[in-house]
């Protein structure tokens, strides 16, 4: 009850000062955790009158708005340089290999990171996501493997979904890219254990002011949790 009296004057001052209640959040290019859109539909719901808006930057920019208040929350993959902002870890992403159907190995459970050997699988560039690319990288070399990844034209999943789906060759990506998207011609298999992972985690100025900002933050840590009704998760305890 403390905590929501102290929600209401934040309120009350906010719009005395006639400041538009909005959440400004940036999200990487490639990374989407499901726990983001579920709890994005329910801020909705639950805060109507408040302004959502959705970028995609890479991670240095977006932290970097943060910063300078130009962005209310990131999502971005650790480690990241999160100097000075507060950094909320929700989820884990893993690894998927997008295979054309035509593909050999398209029929494995997993595909070890052994068949890539020597190969040039597609890749978004680093800037885009460094942890998870260099992650990659890093098993390859502990697999006593050669990689040289290559990069669509545009630093886009659907760019490399598209080339993936012309049979130029495999592509590694974030495993919530297989949870979003569906495409025809490509398959998604997880890539086979040890599988490199990356903390994904909610930057922001960490100032309670921003009562909204807070709100979604605390909403995208509970549906981040296991639930036993995820469809029914009550606003009143992620607000």
């Amino acid at each position: 009850m403390l905590r929501l009296a102290d929600d209401a004057r934040r309120a009350t001052r906010q719009a005395q000062a006639g400041i538009l209640a909005r959440v400004r959040i940036a999200r990487p290019l490639d990374v989407l955790p499901a726990a983001v859109p579920r709890a994005l539909r329910r801020f909705a719901a639950g805060y109507p009158d408040v302004e959502v808006s959705v970028e995609q930057l890479d991670p240095r920019a977006a932290i970097e708005a943060v910063r300078a208040d130009l962005l209310d929350v990131a999502i971005v993959c650790l480690p990241a340089p999160v100097t000075g902002v507060t950094v909320t870890p929700f989820a884990e992403e893993g690894v998927v290999v997008a295979l054309p159907d035509s593909h050999p190995g398209a029929g494995q459970p997993a595909f070890p990171i052994e068949q890539l050997d020597g190969g040039a699988p597609i890749m978004l560039p680093r800037e885009v996501d460094p942890p998870f690319y260099d992650g990659l990288l890093g098993a390859a070399r502990e697999a006593s493997i050669t990689l040289r990844p290559r990069h669509t034209p545009a630093p886009t999943v659907e760019q490399a979904l598209v080339a993936v789906a012309s049979g130029r060759a495999p592509a590694l990506l974030p495993s919530s890219v297989a949870e979003r998207h569906s495409f025809g011609g490509v398959r998604f298999l997880p890539l086979a254990e040890p599988m490199p992972r990356s903390t994904v985690a909610l930057v922001s100025a960490g100032s309670m002011d921003r009562l909204h900002a807070v709100r979604f933050i605390r909403l995208v840590a509970a549906m981040s949790r296991p639930l036993t009704d995820v469809s029914r998760p009550a606003l009143s305890q992620a607000a």
